[in-house]
């Protein structure tokens, strides 16, 4: 017994060491630029897993890496429509449940902000997405 907990506690130290940086390397990077209208709720982008079947396999798990400096980005779950140019688009007229990404800003804000999200991309698969937003009147 004491064995295995011994393993498991060099696993876990290993595991946390600072290998970030290697982990880094396998996470896929994307750039958006979005404009969006000031003080209005406005919705960036949505992400959905769905079978051949158009239905829901599971809601992809997202993480907010950096948060706006001026505004608020909210990851809710609702419905959403595979566009007509995804690999889904046999399913674009059947609503499913996907995580869809909307930011808004503070009121009175004009100008630039930027956030980035983690998220799963694919099978075993993660990646950052960073959003520049231009925020106008």
């Amino acid at each position: 017994m004491k064995s295995v907990i011994a393993v498991l506690t060099l696993i876990l130290s290993l595991a946390l060491l600072p290998s970030y940086a290697s982990a880094e390397e396998g996470i896929q990077r994307k750039t958006v630029e979005k404009t969006v209208f000031a003080g209005k709720r406005t919705r960036l982008g949505e992400q959905w897993h769905i079978g051949q079947d158009c239905k829901t396999i599971d809601i992809p798990a997202h993480r907010i890496i950096e948060k706006p400096k001026n505004g608020r980005i909210e990851i809710v779950q609702e419905g959403v429509f595979p566009g007509p140019k995804s690999t889904r688009a046999h399913c674009s007229k059947v609503k499913a449940k996907g995580a869809v990404t909307y930011y808004t800003a503070k009121p009175g804000y004009e100008g630039r902000d930027r956030a980035v999200l983690r998220m799963e991309i694919g099978d075993g698969v993660l990646g950052d997405l960073t959003i520049d937003i231009r925020v106008v009147k």
